[in-house]
């Protein structure tokens, strides 16, 4: 056996010293992560459970690094690896440039230098003739699906709950999801009972709570909107504010994205959506028929408050000194 192929089973075997992830049935597919609190569950029992999750991941992670180092990987062939149900790629992401450049590569190199990893196969994809689901590198392979040749890959049984936690890492470690993916990853976890709420999504992530339910408000716009645009991976949470805000204020907001009879970019989108204020009009303050300085209303404030004064008339350093600390004492 080479130095190589030997260390490659060390890790193997390491791997399997790690605290066991939930049986395989009778198939071999991964049953659901039986760890996973009740919807409702709060308190230090959840939080233990969340805390011991993040550390087989982060362990199970640098095993994983280890394998690839040491080239300890299976060739499969990418027809018997179905994607698994919480890829949280968009579709747009497998037919964009950054797709078509790692296709590229991995063409003119022949092989996918940086393995995937999969999991045995769930029974319903059993029966439809897949033996493994993928983990995480669903590009990688998607590509080496479309090119004919076969994919490497790491063989590891990992729960449902850690293989999102392993999924998310990996993208944070590669080109990382926009906010747009991540809420309907969010989603997905939530309703698959993976997490029980928000704040513990926000626990394994390692991120603000506050940080999550902003990116969640993105699943509380409309369909229509998401049609309505080119490319809905530009969607940000802050898009989605101010988005529903103006459908919340304006009840025909909606029908004009409807109506739209091309597809716009999420700052053309809220721009056609948001209602247009009238304008600013500045009110004139005259000496006689002379022209003295122009003040522009604060918007709101029905013309009875003012932001800027436009002077129509030349001063020197002096009497602008001394017209600043009239100002200062209105």
């Amino acid at each position: 056996m080479s130095k190589q192929k030997a260390r490659g089973a060390a890790l193997l075997g390491a791997l399997d010293d790690l605290p066991a992830a939930p049986s395989l049935g009778r198939s071999g597919a991964a049953r659901p992560d039986s760890s996973v609190p009740a919807l409702g569950m709060v308190g230090e029992l959840a939080r233990d459970e969340l805390r011991l999750a993040r550390e087989r991941v982060t362990e199970l992670q640098k095993q994983l690094d280890a394998l690839v180092a040491s080239g300890a990987v299976q060739r499969l062939d990418p027809a018997k690896v179905t994607h698994t149900q919480y890829r949280d790629r968009d579709e747009l992401g497998f037919r964009d440039e950054a797709y078509e450049e790692l296709k590229e590569d991995i063409r003119r190199k022949g092989r996918n230098e940086q393995p995937i990893l999969v999991r045995p196969a769930r029974p319903e994809s059993v029966e439809a003739g897949f033996d493994f689901e993928v983990v995480w590198g669903h590009r990688r392979h998607r590509v080496t699906s479309e090119l004919g040749i076969p994919v490497e890959a790491i063989v590891r049984e990992v729960s449902d709950r850690e293989a999102v936690l392993l999924m998310s890492s990996e993208n944070a470690r590669r080109e990382g999801l926009s906010q747009y993916e991540q809420a309907r990853k969010y989603r997905t976890w939530l309703k698959a009972g993976l997490f029980e709420n928000m704040v513990a999504i926000a626990e394994a992530e390692g991120v603000h709570k506050s940080t999550i339910g902003r990116i969640m408000a993105i699943n509380d716009l409309p369909e229509e909107v998401f049609v309505a645009l080119k490319d809905p991976r530009k969607v940000t949470g802050l898009f989605a504010t101010k988005l529903l805000q103006a459908i919340a204020a304006d009840e025909t907001a909606l029908e004009r994205v409807r109506g739209l009879d091309k597809k716009l970019s999420p700052a053309e989108l809220l721009k056609r959506v948001t209602p247009h204020s009238e304008p600013l009009t500045p009110v004139e303050f005259k000496a006689g028929d002379r022209r003295i300085f122009a003040a522009v209303p604060v918007e709101g404030a029905a013309g009875s408050r003012f932001s800027e004064l436009r002077l129509h008339v030349e001063l020197d350093r002096d009497k602008l000194e001394r017209l600043a600390d009239f100002l200062a004492t209105l």
